[in-house]
């Protein structure tokens, strides 16, 4: 008698439990789309339910699908491809000299869709020596360093790449050299001129 009253009073304990268990869902209503436990920093709702307290969980089901949707979507967002190097001016001449500041005036045919252009300077070591950007095909290209005191001239070479609207640049087009001249080979400037009679 006593060993059955035991069994009986376990079984209506498993029974009341799985009941239990049952009727909670019942009052969450359809949890498929609810992750069981939300990510760090994953917003969060109060939620009321009838004859029990408001508490805090999850956001809706509906909510966490258009979140997934739309991160699918910046995933899924085209990149742009590279964009060819644009072509020299046909009237800029093959080789450049700078004036006298290590100014030299650049012109280059515009690339269709393009953002800006990078102008790639390196020395005859291949040393860069400058990286501008610039949004214009026509720049001038200042302040390179000057030839050494003993040099009677300094060698530069520039290149130009195209820069795509992701800001993505493409290959460097081909070089186009610079020289510098060192002041023993600069330009005299005649101040005055004397006859003798």
């Amino acid at each position: 008698m006593g060993k059955q009253r035991g069994i009986d009073f376990i079984a209506g304990l498993i029974v009341g439990a799985v009941l239990m268990s049952l009727a909670l869902r019942f009052l969450q209503g359809p949890t498929k789309d609810i992750p069981s436990s939300p990510k760090v920093g994953a917003p969060i709702t109060k939620v009321s339910q009838p004859g029990s307290n408001s508490f805090v969980g999850p956001i809706a089901p509906k909510q966490i699908t258009g979140a997934k949707s739309s991160a699918a979507e910046t995933s899924k967002k085209v990149r742009l491809p590279r964009l060819p190097p644009p072509e020299f001016a046909p009237t800029l001449p093959q080789v450049l000299y700078s004036d006298a500041k290590g100014d030299v005036l650049l012109q280059w045919l515009p690339v269709d869709n393009a953002k800006r252009y990078q102008v790639y300077v390196t020395d005859d070591q291949n040393h860069r020596v400058k990286l501008v950007g610039f949004v214009h095909t026509s720049v001038s290209l200042t302040s390179l360093p000057p030839p050494a005191l003993n040099e009677s001239e300094r060698i530069y070479w520039v290149q130009i790449a195209t820069q795509n609207k992701d800001q993505v640049a493409g290959d460097y087009g081909p070089k186009r050299k610079i020289i510098y001249l060192g002041k023993a080979l600069s330009t005299p400037k005649i101040e005055s001129i004397h006859v003798e009679e």
